[in-house]
């Protein structure tokens, strides 16, 4: 299914690398609708207020004007973790899920048959509407792995993207279903240690999460040698009574741009959203969070910290909409940023959207530098002022680790952050 533009010979050149052939466990509708979307909109460019200070095109061009992609449907998804195949079910350290079912869980991947009750829900949040790359991914992705959730499963459940080192490219679709009244931990992690040249992934991640369950998700992402570009489209949907805690910690690597949107179709639903992001050198980060209060009597919580130092960009972009019926709505947001240097550049653009009129909702957002007093009370008793600098740092983010829960988890993540 080729694409041809009349404007941008680049896009025409690129997609035709990526793929000709149509996708098969898209709904027909959704993959008309991706297409016409790439076709009329084309990539971002600085211009594009969703991308203004993220020169998408120009690190496509620079880094990835030839693609080096597999588009083999002959995937073995038993292989080890560096296998074509890029996303694992860990359920321990010792136990890999890659197909089948297991106590709670089942795990289903292309190209294997998936039931058509699953894929009906694919593009159901319209995100390849919304984002140039999430309708790359709906459109051209070969590759999609359903994880069902139908019991509670007591130990954190780990989704490991493992990154193909002979390639440059590569695109997953993630949908996950979790049960009425179900209680699930995941930790998302990416890893990259056999990549040593740059690498674009781009991946579309679509979570149900059904009435009275309970989920948390900590997304953790961290590349020490700065080759890896991540854009990461991800859309939560929550019923009546459910609860959805997620974390989103974005540390070393080129670029890590995540449009996280959460979309609360029912009463009684609490949805709390941390994260934080620290940028290094001249990587960039963007933090984009869209939620949807379709209905009344729920609540929503958001509270991101930034760090920027050396020429990083870090930017945090939190829309909150409130529909005309979405009475007694109690939404919250705010973030929060420290600059380290007059070289480091950090944005942050609040916005509500409020049309309903009996409503508590607020946001806010604060920018600033260490606290020169703090700093020079703990260098007056002999901390140097490197050490000094990080204690500040540390007490700065702590309270978003220490909201973590499960122990394993926070003991997986608070390593990974290094300041």
């Amino acid at each position: 299914m080729e694409i041809t533009t009349t404007s941008n010979v680049f896009l025409n050149d690129w997609i035709n690398q990526i793929s000709s052939t149509k996708v098969d466990f898209i709904p027909d509708n959704v993959l008309v609708e991706s297409l016409k979307y790439i076709e009329e909109n084309g990539i971002p460019n600085l211009k594009n207020e969703a991308y203004r200070n993220i020169p998408i095109e120009s690190i496509l061009k620079r880094y990835f004007r030839k693609i080096e992609y597999n588009l083999s449907s002959e995937v073995n998804t038993s292989t080890s973790i560096t296998s074509i195949f890029s996303l694992h079910v860990i359920l321990s350290p010792s136990y890999t899920v890659t197909n089948g079912f297991h106590e709670g869980l089942s795990v289903v991947s292309t190209p294997l048959s998936i039931e058509s009750q699953y894929l009906e829900r694919l593009g159901q949040t319209q995100m390849h509407q919304k984002d140039f790359f999430a309708a790359l991914n709906t459109a051209y992705n070969h590759r999609l792995t359903v994880i069902r959730i139908h019991k509670n499963i007591e130990q954190p459940l780990h989704i490991l993207h493992a990154l193909e080192p002979f390639l440059n490219f590569s695109q997953h679709r993630l949908l996950v279903i979790v049960d009425k009244g179900v209680s699930v931990k995941i930790l998302e992690s990416l890893d990259d240690a056999n990549v040593q040249h740059s690498y674009l992934y781009n991946f579309v991640t679509e979570v149900f999460i059904d009435e009275e369950a309970s989920v948390e998700w900590h997304s953790i992402q961290k590349n020490i040698t700065n080759n890896v570009f991540c854009i990461h489209n991800a859309s939560f949907s929550l019923q009546k009574n459910a609860s959805l805690k997620h974390y989103q910690f974005s540390l070393e690597g080129s670029l890590w741009r995540n449009n996280l949107n959460f979309h609360i179709h029912n009463t009684d639903i609490n949805c709390e959203l941390k994260g934080l992001s620290i940028g290094k050198q001249q990587n960039i980060i963007s933090q984009n969070t869209s939620v949807y209060h379709h209905s009344g009597y729920s609540h929503s919580y958001q509270l991101y910290k930034n760090i920027a130092e050396d020429k990083s960009t870090v930017l945090f972009n939190g829309f909150i909409l409130v529909d005309k019926n979405a009475q007694k709505t109690d939404a919250y947001q705010n973030s929060k940023n420290i600059l380290l240097n007059d070289n480091a550049t950090i944005f942050a653009k609040p916005q509500l959207e409020i049309y309903a009129d009996d409503v508590k909702c607020s946001h806010g957002s604060s920018m600033g530098a260490l606290n020169e007093d703090a700093l020079f009370y703990l260098k007056a008793r002999g901390i140097e002022e490197s050490e000094a600098q990080k204690l500040l740092l540390q007490a700065f983010y702590s309270d978003i680790l220490e909201s973590i829960d499960n122990v394993k988890i926070k003991e997986f993540i608070e390593p990974l952050i290094s300041i």
